[in-house]
């Protein structure tokens, strides 16, 4: 049974004001979820955020889906392998059938994407790689880029001789045309099917000849905790300038992206094709930090902003909508809830 909505009430002092303890606990105005033995349930007089009010309130139709991967719609296993349930399968293949475009939005490049999307059987008509530096299409086609200028790669190859010597486990690769290089030989222990290609000079075979990456990877190879790269983040960002955007990905990497490469300017620049679509008529689909501009950019745009049930707390403040955990069946639950309103906007129409 599915309890959507409760109205709780704090018991009052003679001076009329709410126990403190009381209102501490069910936080009603940040809409905690607190779990009772058969779903999750909100505590407040309206749940605002509701992925019900998408299906019966949202103004506008939605035409395109865009979906971060990991938590959204792939569910890590115990054994460190990755799964998807069958409903949220059917979703996609739904949303499709509908004539919904879906563009799936991953911080991977197009080359360990694939072979990921491959196995999963999911075959997107966009995705968004490298945390927006680029797009590709349905046939595997590069159709955007943004890079790291000449003088930032420099600066943070400057920058990762001087870190080695606090961190001798620091590795770096660059990404180049989709691919991830290095000039030392090592394997990323916590994902070894990414491949690192090798390279005896970024210098001589890249960077001189014009060919710029989209993104730098600084990998720790003793690292096993997210607080374990914060270091490495805080000496980056101290000492790269505002042409680039420094942040933790994973517990063992921390990237560095140009600062006008995101998931949400990659939205934008797939509008430029779709005139007939406007940013209000997105719907985005996330549960972690890398997916809070995208988010933030669709939802100022007037589009759906929605956050899974298992997504962070800082996304579900950004979000206009919140959906149940990936593992119980949330992305479905949004799906359903866009087609829905789909409809109800088709019968307004009619």
């Amino acid at each position: 049974m599915r309890i959507t909505n409760i109205t709780a009430y704090a018991p009052k002092t003679n001076t009329g004001k709410a126990t403190n303890n009381f209102s501490q606990q069910i936080q009603m105005q940040n809409l905690k979820y607190k779990y009772l033995g058969c779903d999750w349930v909100s505590f407040g007089s309206q749940n605002s955020k509701s992925i019900e009010n998408l299906a019966t309130k949202f103004e506008n139709p939605i035409k395109m889906v865009v979906s971060d991967i990991d938590g959204t719609i792939v569910i890590d296993k115990v054994d460190g392998g990755k799964d998807i349930l069958p409903s949220t399968h059917e979703a996609i293949q739904t949303l499709q059938t509908a004539g919904i475009p879906i563009i799936l939005a991953t911080g991977r490049s197009f080359s360990e994407a694939k072979s990921y999307l491959d196995s999963l059987g999911l075959n997107p008509d966009f995705t968004i790689t490298e945390q927006g530096a680029s797009v590709v299409n349905k046939q595997g086609e590069r159709i955007h880029e943004t890079t790291i200028s000449l003088e930032d790669t420099k600066k943070v190859l400057e920058l990762m001789k001087k870190w080695k010597k606090i961190d001798p486990q620091a590795r770096l690769a660059l990404y180049f045309n989709g691919e991830p290089y290095a000039e030392e030989v090592f394997t990323m222990h916590q994902d070894p099917k990414i491949k690192i290609n090798h390279t005896k000079s970024f210098f001589n075979e890249f960077l001189n000849k014009g060919i710029l990456p989209t993104k730098a990877c600084l990998h720790k190879c003793d690292s096993r905790k997210t607080e374990d790269m914060k270091p490495v983040e805080t000496f980056f960002k101290k000492n790269l300038n505002g042409n680039t955007t420094v942040f933790i990905s994973s517990p063992y990497l921390c990237e560095v992206v140009n600062s006008s490469a995101s998931k949400g300017e990659a939205i934008k620049f797939l509008l430029k094709d779709n005139p007939e679509i406007e940013i209000k008529n997105i719907a985005a689909l996330g549960d972690a930090g890398n997916d809070i501009q995208m988010l933030q950019t669709v939802k100022a745009g007037g589009g759906a902003a929605i956050a899974m049930g298992n997504g962070i707390d800082e996304l579900k403040e950004v979000a206009n909508f919140i959906t149940s955990h990936i593992e119980k069946d949330g992305f479905k639950e949004a799906i359903d809830a866009i087609l829905r309103n789909n409809k109800r906007h088709e019968a307004d129409i009619s």
